[in-house]
């Protein structure tokens, strides 16, 4: 029945005459043996907590066995997400500190599976939030990128790729296409990111472009299986400051310590910016250093320092997601 139908139907009653908005989220489902459908994968779904103690269950389906992410996104208080399979099993949750984007990433066998998000913290809001239920292909692939342009015109794609390949791999091929509004490719660029990545890691690529494009494509494969020793890096924060004179601006000083056992070359901060659906805003590479200054050999045992600000400089951010990695290990020192 029409949505205008409907209202001027309601408003025949006087007590219900109320307005009916294009924006109206129904309530869920409050417990898991209560969801009669199946919801779409690939899709934002828009819902709301109506009190604190409200719960939403979702229904998914995986046909084979996928990695999947799950989402929570657009939150206007601190909700928690949580996965369980179809026995009423919990296999994740996750509820970060403050008002964040949750997500979770999961290899799942194919089946039914529910998704329940809730208020943990003793606040609700009048603003609807979003859920999503993505299942992601094998092979190096982009969860979210953005196009991004420098004070000094520089173009650039900032992309959050995953190593879905089921084994360690060595680096990142990339191809850039961009199109006219005719579909004809513009401009191409492609580029290799030598970083070594382990099964189901996720890493930040800057990749520089020629020029701007619209429309576009950004395509990553595996530059091969990794034959390297593998790098093993432990993070830790040991220092918080203020970034100069910028408000609510907060940097973190960070030691990476060779927990491996072979040197590791070129090791560095690789720092993911995600918005408040977990779309990527922003990346930094921060190298590691002794001293402050370049250094490109990382004896086994020994630690270096370097650090990341949040939120950054350049765009908002809702979440940082910082992974101590190491960039073309295989290339000998410049100096020791």
């Amino acid at each position: 029945m029409p949505r205008r139908f409907l209202a001027v139907l309601a408003c025949l009653l006087p007590l219900l005459c109320v307005p009916l908005t294009a924006g109206a989220v129904n309530d869920v489902a409050d417990h898991r043996s209560e969801v009669t459908e199946t919801s779409p994968r690939g899709t934002w779904l828009h819902e709301r907590l109506a009190s604190l103690g409200d719960v939403d269950w979702f229904r998914f389906r995986l046909k084979h066995d996928k990695y999947s992410r799950i989402r929570l996104g657009d939150l206007a208080a601190d909700y928690a997400l949580a996965l369980y399979d179809a026995s009423g099993e919990r296999l994740a949750k996750v509820d970060a500190d403050g008002i964040k984007f949750e997500q979770i990433y999961k290899r799942l066998h194919a089946g039914r599976y529910f998704v329940k998000v809730w208020a943990p913290h003793g606040e609700v809001s009048d603003s609807s939030y979003v859920v999503r239920f993505d299942a992601i292909d094998k092979g190096v692939q982009v969860l979210s990128k953005h196009q991004f342009q420098t004070d000094l015109g520089d173009v650039y794609v900032y992309a959050d790729v995953v190593n879905n390949t089921g084994h360690r791999i060595a680096g990142v091929d990339w191809v850039f296409r961009g199109y006219t509004k005719s579909g004809s490719v513009k401009v191409q660029e492609s580029g290799t990111w030598d970083v070594q990545l382990k099964n189901h890691a996720h890493g930040p690529i800057a990749a520089k472009l020629p020029q701007h494009a619209d429309h576009y494509t950004f395509i990553t494969t595996s530059a091969g299986r990794a034959t390297a020793p593998k790098v093993k890096l432990a993070k830790e924060v040991v220092g918080q400051h203020t970034y100069g004179d910028t408000p609510g601006v907060v940097g973190y000083t960070v030691r990476l310590t060779n927990t491996g056992e072979a040197p590791v070359w070129n090791p560095f901060l690789g720092v993911i910016y995600y918005g408040d659906r977990g779309k990527t805003t922003d990346i930094a590479t921060q190298w590691c250093s002794k001293d402050r200054s370049t250094v490109n050999k990382l004896p086994v045992g020994s630690s270096c320092k370097t650090g990341y600000d949040f939120p950054p400089g350049d765009a908002p951010a809702n979440r940082a997601v910082w992974r101590p990695l190491a960039y073309d290990h295989k290339v000998p020192p410049v100096s020791t």
